[in-house]
């Protein structure tokens, strides 16, 4: 899932991550991917991978199948197109249970998928 932000990269960047920790979520990892290009001396538009969550939510997936823990925890990339309009892009977390056969969908996606939507658009709109 594509949304484009009204803001630019970093502030879209700070909004997305004041919308994590405002619904008591935690920041698990933040990936500066275009850094890491720098520093191998390669180009890359702004691009910074941030991956978050609640052991509530993802700790029952993985009970049931603990290579959802490749998927998990929830991650949002925040990039730099080429006309300088910046994206946050996501996976709906109904791809986890597709991807793992979980049967029955756990209840903690629906949840997963409302938090993620409204985490993005926050971020993204005024």
């Amino acid at each position: 899932m594509d949304i484009k932000s009204s803001h630019s990269f970093s502030d879209t960047v700070e909004r997305l991550e004041n919308a994590i920790t405002s619904r008591d979520l935690k920041i698990i990892a933040k990936v500066e991917h275009s850094k890491g290009a720098a520093a191998a001396g390669l180009e890359l538009r702004p691009t910074v991978l941030v991956l978050f969550g609640h052991p509530k939510a993802g700790t029952p997936l993985m009970q049931q199948d603990q290579r959802v823990g490749l998927d998990l925890p929830l991650r949002v990339v925040v990039w730099e197109n080429a006309d300088g309009e910046t994206v946050l892009t996501y996976r709906e977390p109904s791809f986890v249970s597709e991807a793992w056969e979980l049967d029955p969908t756990p209840p903690q996606i629906g949840g997963m998928t409302k938090a993620i939507e409204a985490i993005t658009a926050e971020a993204a709109n005024n």
